[in-house]
């Protein structure tokens, strides 16, 4: 995989080099020190992943990716700041991630292992469909699924699935009108969905708040959740915290 990282600081720069390095993948990695440069690497290298510090220049971040967004070429990129406020505006201009500029070593090996797995999914889509058309104002995967079943690959519409059961080696994905099974760990399944509305609450279930009718508070201390279905959801104590923060519960 091929990796260009802008940062006006060097050092900064550096350490994402480093950090790439000392993973047992090998990437060919780029640096620019502005955005003029990185156009220019860009034309001629192609990467596949981007590394933004969007503390430079909110409007030329911006307008860097759409222009690279306008390209045949389908590029990932990875935004980060010393601001966790920033990442709100990172999503809105169609980053598949966000990373405080501290760079927490475990956060930051999950984020290459995430943009990993959608260069895969993408890859696995143009096998089948050729060139996709993407939105250049919409992130990567934000809108469809791919899922190989047997000797075809099927696109399921990401807002469609209510919710993800694992059944031991299977998922089993429940859309608005049908059951997809396929051969896939949640674990997989999760980072490439959209974490802001979809929840892993059990090691066994992946839901979709927005098909959330209920939270079911029990006298000792247990939660369960109500879908729209009626399917009932119990979730565990080790995701309990997260799941009643993100909501504010």
């Amino acid at each position: 995989m091929k990796i260009l990282i802008v940062d006006e600081n060097p050092g900064k720069r550096s350490e994402i080099c480093n950090l790439l390095h000392n993973k047992t993948e090998k990437f060919k990695v780029f640096d620019a020190e502005d955005f003029n440069s990185a156009i220019d690497i860009a034309e001629t290298k192609e990467p596949d992943l981007f590394f933004l510090n969007m503390d430079t220049d909110f409007s030329a971040t911006s307008q860097f990716i759409y222009q690279i967004r306008n390209k045949p070429k389908k590029s990932i990129f990875i935004l980060y700041s010393k601001e966790t406020k920033n990442a709100v505006h990172a999503f809105d201009y169609g980053a598949q991630d966000f990373l405080i500029e501290s760079f927490n070593k475990q956060r930051f090996y999950k984020s290459i292992d995430k943009v990993m797995l959608i260069k895969e999914y993408l890859k696995l889509g143009d096998q089948v469909m050729g060139n996709l058309q993407f939105n250049p104002q919409v992130p990567i995967l934000l809108r469809s699924l791919p899922v190989k079943l047997g000797n075809k690959t099927m696109f399921i519409k990401v807002n469609n699935i209510k919710y993800i059961i694992a059944d031991r080696y299977y998922a089993e994905i429940y859309t608005k009108d049908k059951k997809h099974v396929i051969r896939e760990s949640l674990t997989k399944l999760f980072h490439l969905l959209q974490e802001d509305y979809f929840f892993r609450i059990h090691r066994s279930y992946i839901i979709n708040i927005n098909f959330l009718q209920e939270i079911i508070h029990s006298e000792k201390s247990e939660l369960d959740v109500r879908m729209e279905d009626g399917k009932l959801f119990h979730v565990s104590r080790s995701h309990r915290k997260s799941f009643t923060e993100k909501l504010a519960i």
